[in-house]
């Protein structure tokens, strides 16, 4: 006859069992003890966030002024271009004069902000009156 007693020093399969469910337990709970501590921690969780702010932040700005950048380089293109194109179409008395005049106002540019400040401000009268 068999004996289906375990021998003495032999742990039964149930036994095993019984075992690795516990260190499953524990293992669980370490862990559910450590996000809880992550949790609890707000200082820490408020400087991450923080932190992650400040990154996008900066990755933003970063991109807007690569886009301002790119923007303004089209624009000097553009406006080069244009003065090509207007110097070309121009008769040479007019294109002589504008040079003249762009001489001059490079020669005294506070005079003429301040004449374009009175016409500015007499344009501004004309429309408003009209209104």
């Amino acid at each position: 006859m068999s004996d289906s007693r375990p021998r003495a020093g032999q742990p039964t399969d149930e036994v095993a069992a019984l075992r690795r469910d516990r260190d499953e337990a524990r293992a669980e709970l370490g862990r559910t003890v450590e996000e809880l501590g992550h949790k609890l921690d707000v200082p820490a969780r408020s400087k991450e966030k923080a932190h992650e702010a400040v990154e996008a932040t900066q990755h933003v700005a970063s991109e807007a002024a690569l886009a301002v950048a790119d923007k303004a380089q089209q624009a000097r293109a553009g406006a080069a271009d244009l003065a090509h194109r207007v110097a070309a179409a121009a008769p040479e008395p007019v294109a002589a004069r504008g040079r003249q005049a762009g001489g001059a106002l490079r020669a005294h540019p506070i005079p003429a902000a301040l004449g374009a400040a009175v016409i500015a401000a007499v344009v501004w009268q004309i429309v408003r009156r009209r209104r």
